[in-house]
């Protein structure tokens, strides 16, 4: 799988580095050119890894719990051999997706694991949000990537955690994932997703949802 991704990654002409912030989201607005290190910036296209060149910034919106709003600005860089871009995120995003992994990985609690309802659960996070789809987008984005992610954590737990009797039936295999997820921080679940989600997209470019 890691092959195969890699050479999808190398077709395109654009790509994202999901990349460790190591501060919170504030800090990371007053200072995003902390992501512009030698390793963020070695090139994956070419076969020598060198340098990639500043191109530029673009600005992205991104959602945090409690209805927290914040526009980021994103360090993109190029490859002048190739003409293909890669784009710097913090590790408290999600790519292609404004809610990032702290919302997720609530959300996910909320659902799988103490069995509350689509709603309720997303409302925990954004009390603004009246409707299902963002709940409904976030739940199935995760479930799309179960072959995945299951592959990815095979290389830590050859055996997956047992979901607990009172998760619902149709949640277990999910459930299953979510506690493997969580396993070494299952006190601070958004370090978690943070921590997994940097790790998963490496492995097969994909984000958690």
């Amino acid at each position: 799988m890691r092959v195969c991704a890699r050479r999808q990654q190398n077709n395109r002409m654009q790509m994202q580095r999901i990349c460790v912030a190591g501060c919170d989201v504030k800090s990371y607005q007053a200072n995003p050119e902390m992501l512009v290190s030698d390793e963020n910036c070695a090139c994956p296209f070419c076969p020598d890894h060198h340098r990639l060149e500043l191109l530029g910034w673009y600005w992205r919106y991104a959602l945090f719990p409690g209805d927290l709003d914040f526009h980021l600005p994103i360090r993109r860089l190029i490859c002048r051999q190739t003409g293909k871009t890669v784009s710097l995120l913090p590790d408290f995003c999600i790519p292609r997706r404004q809610h990032g992994p702290a919302i997720l990985g609530l959300f996910l609690a909320a659902v799988l694991i103490q069995g509350l309802s689509l709603l309720k659960a997303i409302q925990q996070q954004r009390p603004s949000v009246t409707c299902h789809s963002v709940a409904q987008s976030l739940l199935a984005g995760f479930s799309r990537r179960q072959s995945h992610l299951r592959t990815y954590l095979a290389q830590t737990f050859p055996r997956f955690p047992e979901a607990p009797d009172t998760v619902q039936p149709h949640y277990r295999s999910r459930a299953e994932v979510f506690l493997a997820l969580t396993a070494h921080s299952s006190r601070d679940i958004p370090a978690a997703f943070r921590h997994h989600g940097r790790l998963f997209h490496d492995f097969c470019q994909l984000g958690l949802a």
